[in-house]
């Protein structure tokens, strides 16, 4: 089990072995106290605001993921947004996560994200255009292909 790889490893941090384990309010507490050290640490965040829903605590995972979700740049933004969805549903706030549904099927289906998915399809075929190891040849019908999705999703203007 998960549980058990994580408790055998001594670097991993006790946190995540409270989650392994389902002791949420034992990792909300551990979490917290992380997070109290570190307040720019995002994935301590999410991980703060996860055990605080599953230890069915969904006003204090709101306030929790609230910052984060809002937060640009942060690869953990979206996954707070839907945990934050979660928590209102736990509150039986059905309208409140039916809105921030709303609002993130509009970012994954805005212009924005799409350039952004095309840019990401673009630098993976220049990639395979280049050898991916000494010796290696590039993979020209790779790119040909990767090239070819971009072009189906706008490109940002240069």
């Amino acid at each position: 089990m998960a549980g058990e790889a994580l408790e055998r490893d001594p670097e991993t941090p006790v946190y995540l072995r409270l989650v392994a384990d389902r002791s949420y309010d034992k990792a909300a507490e551990a979490l917290a106290a992380e997070l109290a050290a570190k307040p720019e640490e995002d994935r301590v965040r999410l991980l703060l605001g996860l055990a605080q829903l599953r230890g069915k605590q969904a006003e204090a995972a709101l306030a929790t993921l609230g910052p984060l979700s809002k937060k640009a740049g942060s690869a953990w933004a979206m996954r707070a947004l839907y945990l934050m969805a979660e928590a209102q549903v736990q509150r039986g706030d059905y309208a409140g996560a039916a809105e921030l549904y709303a609002g993130a099927t509009e970012r994954l289906l805005s212009g924005e994200r799409k350039a952004e998915l095309a840019q990401i399809y673009v630098d993976l075929g220049k990639r395979a255009l280049e050898p991916a190891a000494p010796g290696a040849e590039p993979d020209p019908a790779k790119a040909a292909s990767l090239f070819a999705l971009a072009l189906e999703f706008p490109l940002k203007p240069a």
